[in-house]
């Protein structure tokens, strides 16, 4: 899937789907500056450059379990950015809607590119990808604290529908 270009302030923006030959460095660089942005809240978590190999297996096994698929937003500055969708979930929970639905597992935008559009360009390719799966639910995850994150789902449609808390007793 190759979406057309959206405007950029600056300007272009171009959405394809992740290629393992050319992309994989890529591919690393945003998910350990997700995750190095995510410890900000969370100063516990592994740095990026320890959890990027076993994260991106397990990204990768997760897209051929569920059908996913990672777009990468690009610029004249290179890849600026990436969403991993899955395309086909369903709950494992008893009490939980038995509907399929996709889930937006990952969603990252490099610092010096935000707030310039491609976020809004890689969530137009993420509900797209949903819907050429028939899903009439996209789902995502996020960190509580990331009053950022939970303002740019709201913009974009999103309802918040649970919230996990978590208690250090220990």
């Amino acid at each position: 899937m190759s979406a057309k270009p959206a405007k950029l302030q600056r300007g272009r923006i171009s959405i394809r789907e992740y290629d393992a030959d050319r992309d994989a460095g890529a591919l690393r660089a945003c998910v350990i500056e997700l995750q190095d942005y995510e410890r900000g809240y969370v100063p516990g978590m592994p740095p990026g450059r320890e959890m990027v190999g076993n994260y991106v297996a397990l990204m990768m096994e997760r897209c051929r379990l569920w059908e996913g698929r990672i777009f990468l937003a690009e610029t004249e500055a290179g890849v600026v950015g990436l969403a991993c969708v899955w395309g086909r979930m369903k709950s494992d929970e008893p009490d939980d809607d038995p509907t399929e639905y996709a889930l937006l597992s990952d969603i990252v935008v490099s610092s010096g590119h935000r707030g310039r559009g491609v976020g809004r360009a890689l969530m137009g390719a993420a509900e797209a990808y949903a819907r050429e799966c028939g899903m009439d639910v996209l789902r995502v995850r996020m960190l509580a604290r990331n009053g950022g994150a939970r303002t740019f789902y709201a913009k974009h449609g999103f309802d918040e529908f649970e919230l996990e808390m978590l208690k250090r007793i220990g």
